[in-house]
């Protein structure tokens, strides 16, 4: 029943809705739609969240991990992976809704600050992270 009612719910985003869809995502326009309408709603609900797809082999996770827990405590910035792999369905959604809610955390946290964050996970793993896989 839930499986209808979310696969009713995107197709009819998809056919009523008149929003701008990146063309690389026509295909999948009821997902980036529906990634629009979440960060709105979250955006509204005053959450602060990044969506994003992870594949958990990538040779930096460690940093990856201690930079979303950076996120969390600093920021109150939640990094949500929708997907351990790039599914077009998935991408769509996290392209909308990252639309919406990354302008938003540069505007808290500046210009490149992926950038930042990631050097300050790089350097706090290097110096903490025995205690930290301990937690």
């Amino acid at each position: 029943m839930r499986t209808a009612t979310v696969l009713l719910t995107t197709l009819l985003i998809a056919c009523c809705s008149t929003v701008s869809v990146p063309k690389r995502y026509v295909d999948q326009k009821g997902d980036y739609i529906r990634g629009l309408e979440d960060a709105k709603k979250d955006n509204r609900n005053g959450v602060r969240r990044i969506a994003a797809i992870e594949c958990y082999e990538e040779d930096d996770w460690r940093t990856l991990w201690v930079m979303r827990r950076l996120l969390k405590e600093r920021y109150s910035i939640d990094y949500n992976v929708i997907s351990p792999s790039p599914l077009p369905p998935d991408v769509a959604y996290v392209e909308g809704y990252n639309s919406i809610a990354l302008p938003q955390i540069e505007t808290i946290l500046g210009k490149r600050w992926y950038q930042r964050l990631w050097s300050d996970a790089e350097s706090y793993k290097k110096l903490n992270w025995k205690k930290l896989k301990d937690d």
